[in-house]
């Protein structure tokens, strides 16, 4: 995730660096669930966010970019869900603040479903694997209203944060933690480009 980061980064951050100072670093927002909050990784410079941080200084130099982990374990996209984001501290602190960069990665505790053993999150409402499908798609509707939120939070009131929806990693086995792995493996990398094309991402 965060080597594509770097890479798309590269020619946005030529430009702003020489705007930016340890005052008015370059803000990048990342939403997610524990993959981004560093569950069971060993803490520290681990998670993510904070490794996007390190490979940003060796970029770009120190206090060019900062790096705010907006993960919270157990978070869903879906409004309607046993742990939603839009109800966690952490979507409060996005909405208080103003970004320039927003990075987002959730879905895959939305992949929770019944027939995996977990709760009643998943709908399968989105089409299948084959056919992809945005029509009556909850999670495709719930994302798309946080991504109309992330627009309203640039630092400038006539900018919207350059935004990032990435596909979750890979579920090794079915049924972890409650979750259908053909959800995220094989579903979320067809629907979420599809996501991000709809929205302008």
């Amino acid at each position: 995730v965060f080597g594509m980061i770097v890479d798309n980064l590269d020619e946005y951050s030529h430009d702003e660096k020489r705007k930016s100072s340890n005052a008015n670093s370059i803000s990048i927002a990342c939403v997610g669930d524990s993959i981004t909050a560093g569950s069971h990784s060993s803490g520290g410079d681990h998670p993510y966010p904070q490794q996007l941080q390190i490979l940003l200084d060796q970029a770009y130099g120190n206090d060019t970019y900062s790096v705010t982990n907006l993960g919270s374990s157990g978070s869903t996209m879906l409004k309607r869900s046993d742990k939603t984001y839009w109800n966690q501290t952490v979507f409060q602190t996005l909405r208080d603040n103003h970004w320039d960069i927003v990075v987002v990665m959730l879905g895959t505790n939305d992949a929770k479903d019944t027939s995996s053993g977990g709760p009643d999150n998943w709908q399968h409402d989105c089409g299948d694997v084959i056919n992809p499908s945005l029509k009556n798609c909850s999670f495709a509707q719930d994302y798309a209203s946080m991504i109309s939120i992330i627009r309203t939070l640039g630092k400038k009131s006539t900018e919207s944060p350059q935004i990032y929806i990435t596909v979750p990693i890979s579920l090794l086995k079915q049924g972890v933690y409650g979750m259908n792995q053909t959800v995220i493996n094989s579903l979320y990398p067809k629907l979420i480009p599809i996501i991000a094309r709809e929205n302008n991402v």
